[in-house]
């Protein structure tokens, strides 16, 4: 809307009607022509609409999001009511057990100390870390390729202790994510 605006302002203040036409038809032109890819764009969620339509809310996810949906799960029922998971999408967790609040996001990769990790982690409360095999290209799983975010912080605690880390549980065989519960000394 900014960029509309000041293209509209500066094709006012030029007080010229080859630039009034032109931010005209762009205006009219962007829209349509994202319209235009609608039926594309339709056609590709059809089986996740499909699914979701039957009641399976995950068939037509990859299955990296699959596997992040089942842990999410699985941990809310699974682990006690206080247990807080870090993870690296908690709006997701939260959209997908249906509300549990049990999720903090951890959005930046870290390159600090295991011990200065396990501070951060402790201030926030945080007693297990939710590594998923998300891709990093959504259209493509490649071996390796993944957000590495939360893996950043087992190698970081592992590193530091490697008794600071204990796997708790695995879902998936391609693409798999673990939950590890952090043993604070």
């Amino acid at each position: 809307l900014f960029l509309f605006n000041a293209l509209y302002r500066f094709a006012r203040d030029q007080k010229s009607a080859a630039l009034n036409w032109g931010f005209l038809i762009l205006l009219v032109g962007l829209p349509v022509l994202q319209l235009r890819s609608l039926p594309d764009r339709w056609d590709k969620n059809e089986p996740k609409r499909e699914a979701f339509l039957k009641g399976d809310l995950i068939s037509g996810y990859t299955p990296d999001w699959q596997n992040y949906y089942r842990m999410s799960n699985w941990a809310v029922e699974n682990l006690p009511e206080e247990a807080i998971i870090g993870v690296r999408k908690a709006a997701t967790s939260f959209v997908f057990t249906g509300g549990e609040d049990q999720f903090i996001r951890i959005g930046a990769s870290t390159r600090d100390t295991g011990d200065l990790v396990l501070q951060n982690l402790k201030a926030q409360e945080i007693t297990h870390l939710m590594a998923c095999s998300l891709r990093l290209n959504p259209e493509v799983a490649i071996e390796g390729q993944i957000i590495g975010t939360l893996y950043s912080y087992l190698r970081s605690i592992y590193a530091y202790n490697p008794e600071g880390i204990r796997l708790v549980h695995t879902i998936g065989n391609s693409e798999p994510c673990y939950l590890y519960e952090i043993v604070y000394e």
